[in-house]
This record gives C-alpha cells, sequence and structure tokens, in this order.
C-alpha cells in the first residue's frame, strides 16, 4: 500500500514557523499538489514586528488554499478582497493568470494568541492557467463534516463520502482535515489514482511500519487497506489526478518556464496592482536564491534547472 515515505523540510518562504512536505527533495506532485506546507503551530505574541506578515506578493498558475486551525490572519488582494481568516476558516484563491495578496497578523499583533494552519498549492490545467482570478471565503459552518465514531474530517476540496466541499478544484482533487482518537481505524479514499497521507500530530500505523509528525505517507495507486491512529492524531489525506510536470519558482507554478518568465519580469517591473490599502510589498527574490525545479507525478528524482535566459 505505501508507495514512498517523504521527510518535511523547512519553508522556502515565510516568516512563520512551518514546513513543506510537499514537494520534498524528491521533486514529486501528488495529483496536482504542487505543495503542503503546515504553518506553525505557533504562540504569536502581543506586538510581534510587521515583519512577521506576508506582504502582497504574486502567484500564478495555481490554486491556493488557506485554512486556519487557530488564530486569524487579515487576507486583502488586488481583486479588492477584504477579509479576517478566522480559526475552523478557509481561503480558497484561484489565481490563474495572476492574483497579488497579503496576510497579516493584524489582530494577533493586537491581542497575541495562538496560530496553527496549512496552506496548499493546487497546479491549474493547462486550460485554466491563465483564467481570471477569483477569491473564496468559506466560513467554519460552510465547511462539511465527515464524523464517525472517533474520527472527525473537515473537507476542504473536493468530494469524499458522499459530501461536497465548497471549495472545488479545477481538476479531480480532494483534500480532508482528520482528527482522530486513539485505535482508530482509516480507509483513504480509494477513487484518485494519486493520494497521500501526511501525519501533522501523534503516530499512525501502515502495515506494521508507525509514521510520526512532519511525515507524508504516499500511497500506492489503486491500493486498498487502511490506517491505525496508534495515539490521538491529526492527519491530512489527500489527492487527485496528475495535471502533468509542472514547473515551480518562488510562489509561481506553470507548465512553460516562459509563463514564469513573464511573471518574473511583471512584478520585478511594478506591473501589478497592489491589493486596497497596501504601500509594500515582497521583493522579486534573486535567481540565485530560487531554484527553479520540476515537480512530475510520481517522479522518483528532483530535477533542478538553471534560470532561463530570460529571466
Amino acid at each position: 500500500m505505501i508507495e514512498l515515505v517523504h521527510q518535511p523540510r523547512p519553508p522556502s518562504g515565510g516568516s512563520l514557523p512551518g514546513f513543506e512536505v510537499v514537494p520534498d527533495s524528491l521533486g514529486r506532485m501528488v495529483g496536482p499538489f504542487a505543495l503542503l506546507a503546515s504553518i506553525g503551530p505557533v504562540d504569536v505574541p502581543r506586538g510581534i514586528p510587521k515583519d512577521a506578515d506576508a506582504r502582497p506578493h504574486p502567484h500564478i498558475g495555481m490554486g491556493v488554499l488557506a485554512f486556519a486551525k487557530e488564530g486569524e490572519i487579515t487576507h486583502r488582494d488586488d481583486l479588492g478582497n477584504l477579509h479576517r481568516l478566522r480559526a475552523g476558516e478557509a481561503t480558497w484563491m484561484m489565481c490563474g493568470g495572476g492574483i497579488v495578496h497579503s496576510e497579516r497578523l493584524e489582530t494577533l499583533r493586537e491581542q497575541g494568541g495562538r496560530f496553527d494552519g496549512l496552506v496548499a498549492f493546487v497546479a491549474l490545467p493547462k486550460e485554466a492557467e491563465q483564467s481570471p482570478a477569483f477569491c473564496q471565503h468559506v466560513q467554519s459552518d460552510a465547511i462539511p463534516v465527515i464524523e464517525n465514531a472517533g474520527a472527525r474530517g473537515q473537507l476542504l476540496i473536493g468530494e469524499a463520502n458522499g459530501l461536497t466541499a465548497s471549495v472545488q478544484a479545477a481538476s479531480p482533487a480532494y483534500l480532508i482535515n482528520w482528527t482522530l482518537e486513539a485505535g482508530r481505524f482509516l480507509f483513504p479514499q480509494a477513487e484518485h489514482s494519486e493520494r497521500a497521507v501526511h501525519i501533522v500530530s501523534g503516530e499512525i500505523e501502515f502495515g506494521g511500519q508507525v509514521f510520526g509528525p512532519g511525515q507524508l505517507v504516499t500511497l500506492v495507486p489503486g491500493a486498498s487497506g487502511s490506517f491505525k491512529a496508534t495515539t490521538a492524531a491529526e492527519v491530512i489525506e489527500f489527492g487527485g489526478e496528475p495535471v502533468g510536470p509542472r514547473y515551480r519558482w518562488w510562489n509561481y507554478i506553470a507548465s512553460k518556464v516562459e509563463m514564469i518568465d513573464a511573471a518574473k519580469e511583471k512584478w520585478r517591473a511594478d506591473d501589478r496592482p497592489l491589493p486596497p490599502g497596501e504601500t509594500e510589498f515582497t521583493p522579486l527574490p534573486a535567481d540565485d536564491e530560487r531554484e527553479l525545479q520540476l515537480l512530475q507525478p510520481g517522479a522518483s528524482a528532483a530535477v533542478k534547472i538553471q534560470p532561463s535566459k530570460a529571466a
């Protein structure tokens, strides 16, 4: 049932502590998921400096899910959207041809408190890569909940167990945030060809092997079976159908390097509006500060690529 076990790594950007589990050193996607990152948990002190915020920055060629488990972040984007992402809520941005947004710790800066959340980058199929951007704020009561004895799952993307999430990716995909009691068995969704389970906390057992916090287990396509929570655990189950190889550089994902190069030039030339009320932004990193990475379905090794001449 187990195909590969991935190890977490520090995130490539952002100021709050966390780690990325997709992609890892293997350069692997899971279905259309090009990145899954845990942010926190972290205790945010009152008066934390503004450099802890995510200042305005761009995205292209993906859908971005942000889910707050604890705490609150203020979202602004260049489409004019402004909302507070509170615990139990999600933001879904279909970035398409481009969106610029910021995530500010305004409430936590005033009051202090704890933050815990996750972010997922979902690569778009080629026909949707240049589509108009939009942003969707999903209230907690609009997130379907799967409840069985000893298991509770929040369906954040797609369809599962006869339920449909408010957020639908542009290609087949699903993501469930599970909390499990010790001894609880869980059967991963079987209808998608690529699936993975990320252990946020606690321990789970697959076929006699025990896995712990930060690890990601990808499953053999078509395999059936279950995993067991050997302790109280939180896990993220996700997957879908591959959309093909994608390039990732900084906050950009695209099927062609030329699309990333063009997005770089726009940001470098200040040719993108900022969200209303924002006056600062995240500068474009230097090419030698970020790898251009080729992410592939079922990839067995990462491919590092030199920046193109146009970059």
